[in-house]
């Protein structure tokens, strides 16, 4: 056995010639060799073999008939222990029968040359050879891409659902319950986003012993960054304290007055920095 390591691992150019005849190794090579190959040599498929788990070459050429173990038994070999790898399997004969060609493809062989060789028929053979193997090689490298763009895409995926769990619950805290009663007033609301959050929300506040206030908010958007948006509406429109709420003005005699809709929907544009609101807030009274 004799080897001439490549510069680089992934140097598509290596071959690994396979034949119990020395002399016949000894031409194949020397023509590989004045085409620009890299090339490794086994007397038998048990030798080749051992060279293959070491690290496979991109190219094995191999004699049919040898002793031991014949090139399509050395193919089924190949295949079996390397079913993922770039590896192109040449079969060296002068066998034309369809059947052996059958043969030797079932065994998985990638193609023929024909013996007596002719340098011309060997370095057709390679060319073509070569360029699948470029294009394999293009193949796997796209397919890795893939898997790392889609391990990307899930992380954040993950780091979304995360997100989105959070600014739920955070919103949740301004839902209120489905049923509520205080003074006379009996108020039934219900909340249900397609998705874990949504730009809606409904509310009341407590105006007087006589009188609430309701109010629908409708950000246009979905996902984080409207439900965090009606979120902050809802921080302004605090139906436990008056001072929280930019629905009350603070007069100077210590009393809280009641902003009409229009006014509040100013209020919530100037503290907000809000685009126009509609005024949809109303009072009910009894």
């Amino acid at each position: 056995m004799s080897t001439e390591p490549g510069n680089q691992a992934n140097n598509l150019k290596r071959v690994l010639v396979v034949d119990d005849s020395k002399s016949q190794r000894i031409t194949l090579s020397a023509l590989l060799k004045k085409s620009g190959y890299e090339v490794l040599t086994a007397e038998d498929g048990f030798q080749a073999l051992e060279i293959v788990k070491q690290g496979p070459p991109p190219f094995i050429i191999s004699d049919w008939i040898m002793p031991g173990m014949s090139g399509p038994e050395l193919c089924q070999q190949i295949r079996q222990h390397f079913p993922d790898g770039n590896i192109y399997l040449i079969l060296l004969t002068s066998k034309t029968d369809k059947a052996d060609v059958s043969a030797g493809l079932h065994a998985g062989a990638d193609d023929f040359l024909s013996k007596p060789l002719h340098k011309e028929e060997l370095d057709a053979r390679m060319v073509a050879g070569l360029r699948i193997l470029k294009l394999q090689q293009n193949l796997l490298a796209r397919n890795d891409q893939l898997d790392r763009t889609h391990k990307q895409l899930s992380n954040i995926h993950e780091k979304l659902e995360d997100d989105l769990k959070a600014a739920a619950k955070l919103q949740q805290v301004y839902i209120p319950p489905e049923f509520h009663e205080f003074q006379q007033w009996e108020i039934a609301t219900i909340y249900k986003p397609c998705t874990y959050i949504g730009g809606d929300l409904v509310g009341y506040f407590p105006i007087s012993d006589n009188e609430i206030g309701i109010y629908s908010i409708d950000v246009a958007g979905h996902g984080v960054s409207a439900a965090l948006k009606t979120v902050t509406l809802a921080q302004s429109l605090n139906p436990y304290e008056k001072q929280a709420n930019l629905a009350f003005e603070p007069m100077p005699n210590g009393t809280m007055r009641t902003r009409e809709p229009h006014e509040l929907m100013a209020s919530l544009r100037s503290a907000l920095i809000l685009p126009t609101i509609e005024p949809a807030t109303k009072t009910c009274s009894s």
